[in-house]
């Protein structure tokens, strides 16, 4: 039965991703609160804590909240420095796990992994399911992963309804320089009606993308049946779109001529040439992630800059 609208709290709701979810879960109908240290300009419903492991301050708003639903988006950038990972995404989540703890009815808990915790992958390998191993070998992946761990565990031990949502990669408008789309974007956009070149490590590097909008509806149609989900499940649509092809689609999108070059200096070792995942779990679920048109989301990207 479908829960009657209620109240969620959202960790990393000001993030690309969380504003997102954000926005879908308001157009739903649900009150939605963010979380996090207080920044100048945040909204009213924006409840400020010290930090990403204010397990008190965590604690007290799930008390006056009493949300029926929290979305723990909340992560160190995967560029940032070792100790960022573990203060915000590991520090942070065993925060949050501490609060929930304390809770007597606890709420529906989405917590969010990443792909970047299977670490380096055969080129050769085929979607990748739920039993995957994980063998992270960035800052940024081990972090995730002892993450989710923590998730898997607290689930296992409390009985609380949840799951970790493993969201491969996440595209739409408005993704930031740090994430490989949006610096792509932006650079496009800045180049004249004669059009430039774009420099990328691996252009022919393929991974699994799902539009923001979709991985929203996902987390609204998985929330009310978080009791019969299991504890990890693949957010992914099963197709590889290689960073070329977004190169053409955006470009086209633009109306500019772009020219793919290599850049040497952002290749890494451990950086897979191809990460595609099997949502063979969703589909078990009658949750097929619907199929989407990458030139029309390339326009959707692109359409800030045309005006």
């Amino acid at each position: 039965m479908e829960p009657s609208f209620d109240t969620a709290l959202v960790t990393g709701g000001r993030g690309f991703l969380g504003r997102g979810i954000v926005a879908a879960l308001r157009g739903a109908g649900w009150r939605v609160a963010t979380i996090g240290a207080a920044r100048r300009g945040d909204a009213a419903d924006h409840v400020a804590v010290a930090g990403p492991s204010d397990a008190e301050g965590i604690a007290a708003a799930l008390v006056a909240l009493r949300p029926a639903l929290v979305v723990h988006l909340a992560a160190a950038a995967p560029g940032a420095p070792p100790e960022d990972h573990e203060a915000v995404t590991v520090a942070g989540t065993r925060a949050l796990l501490a609060a929930l703890s304390g809770q007597r009815a606890p709420p529906v808990l989405l917590a969010f992994g990443s792909a970047a915790e299977f670490g380096p992958i055969d080129a050769g390998a085929g979607p990748l399911p739920e039993s995957w191993p994980c063998a992270p070998s960035s800052p940024h992946g081990r972090a995730k992963h002892a993450a989710s761990l923590a998730v898997q565990r607290y689930l296992a031990e409390s009985g609380a309804p949840g799951a970790v949502l493993r969201l491969f990669t996440a595209a739409g408008p408005g993704a930031p320089a740090a994430m490989l789309l949006g610096r792509i974007a932006a650079e496009i956009a800045a180049m004249p009606p004669a059009g430039g070149a774009v420099r990328v490590a691996g252009p022919e590097r393929e991974r699994d993308y799902l539009p923001v909008t979709e991985v929203a509806r996902l987390v609204m149609r998985l929330a009310p049946r978080a009791r019969e989900l299991p504890a990890l499940l693949h957010l992914c649509s099963g197709r590889g779109i290689a960073v070329r092809e977004w190169i053409a689609a955006l470009a086209a999108a633009r109306g500019v001529p772009v020219t793919v070059l290599p850049r040497q200096d952002g290749a890494r070792r451990d950086d897979p040439a191809r990460v595609v995942g099997d949502p063979g779990l969703l589909r078990a679920l009658g949750l097929a992630p619907a199929a989407f048109d990458l030139a029309t989301l390339a326009r959707e990207i692109m359409a800030p800059w045309r005006g």
